[in-house]
């Protein structure tokens, strides 16, 4: 089996639990673990110093939507999430960071998958749904970076609680939302 190498990010990476067990599993890998509390930062440093990743393994104490508008703006092979929030906020503010062929691996419930399957991906990101699968500790979802993805996106934080992705209104100018 191949490891993946290449840059990833575990957004809402909380104590970074799962981003620092996918860095022992794949290590040609390199980690952005990003968090908006810096409570959870710390606990994550800690665990990525205790754990010996600091030459490959990064905490980032922001939040994700800033690391997509920024720097890491589609140079990310993977972003990996757990426990996120709504899944179109999920998708606007991860969704930019990858590349293209990139994927999004998000743990989700059947509700959650449901939402996912709903939104428009392919037409508002250039992404798309491309497996699922469950496994005894939960089930997964597999969004794949496919084509091109519109500067605008992610939007605000007030655009993005005003119209949710995939509930803008009929004709609406999304791009203004900035």
């Amino acid at each position: 089996m191949r490891r993946p190498e290449g840059r990833f990010a575990d957004s809402g990476a909380g104590a970074g639990v799962l981003g620092i067990l996918l860095a022992l599993e794949l290590p040609r890998s390199r980690w952005y673990l990003v968090d908006a509390s810096e409570r959870r930062c710390d606990m994550a440093w800690s665990a990525v110093m205790a754990a010996g990743l600091s030459d490959r393994v990064t905490v980032e104490h922001t939040r994700i939507e800033e690391l997509a508008r920024g720097d890491l703006r589609e140079s990310l092979d993977g972003v990996v999430a757990r426990s996120f929030g709504p899944a179109a906020e999920l998708a606007e503010c991860a969704l930019p960071l990858l590349t293209l062929g990139g994927s999004l691996v998000v743990s989700v419930s059947a509700s959650t998958a449901q939402q996912w399957h709903r939104m428009p991906l392919a037409a508002a990101l250039g992404c798309e749904t491309s497996e699922s699968w469950t496994t005894p500790h939960g089930r997964y979802l597999c969004v794949r970076r496919s084509g091109p993805l519109p500067e605008r996106f992610p939007r605000s934080r007030a655009a993005r609680k005003r119209s949710p992705l995939g509930q803008e209104a009929a004709g609406s100018d999304v791009s203004r939302e900035t």
